[in-house]
């Protein structure tokens, strides 16, 4: 039986104050907006990345260990994009 996981979360806008809040106790100006973030996680063998809005679709890799490993026909810029993803 294969099992997935579902989730979404609103967005938000940071009106003022973005950096600041890395500051303890400085204020930040926050306003929802009317989208949401999905992310879905079925149970496979390969891994799938799809975030079209950095410019990363249909990106192929598999687990090993506890590591990914993508294709290795990614661009020099898809895979700097991944890495930044990566650290997030």
């Amino acid at each position: 039986m294969m099992r997935m996981i579902e989730t979404s979360a609103p967005g938000k806008l940071m009106l003022s104050g973005e950096w600041s809040i890395l500051e303890l106790g400085v204020p930040c100006i926050v306003m929802a907006i009317d989208d949401r973030v999905t992310c879905r996680i079925e149970e496979r063998d390969t891994l799938t990345l799809n975030a079209p809005d950095v410019g990363l679709e249909n990106i192929q890799g598999m687990m090993d260990g506890t590591k990914v490993v993508w294709n290795s026909s990614l661009t020099e810029k898809q895979q700097d994009k991944i890495l930044v993803l990566e650290i997030l």
